[in-house]
């Protein structure tokens, strides 16, 4: 009987994890904002690299600024 107390238990804490996990990310999150601009694309010949460091340097610059928007709302 024990067992299966426990084994309902876990199902539940399974399923409340599985819910949480499913729901829509906040929108101010970095992940979001990085998701919005595309994945940056290696680069395949040495012409390309300065564009690559360009895109690397503003993916960190909007991450940065992103939470820190989003550690300034967190503390308001």
């Amino acid at each position: 009987m024990r067992m299966i107390v426990v084994l309902i238990a876990l199902l539940a804490v399974g399923w409340l994890t599985m819910t949480q996990l499913q729901k829509s990310p906040v929108a101010n999150s970095p992940d979001a904002a990085a998701a919005s601009q595309g994945p940056i694309q290696a680069p395949q010949r040495p012409d390309q690299i300065e564009q690559f460091d360009k895109d690397i340097n503003k993916l960190y610059d909007d991450q940065a600024k992103a939470q820190q928007d989003a550690l300034r709302e967190a503390t308001q």
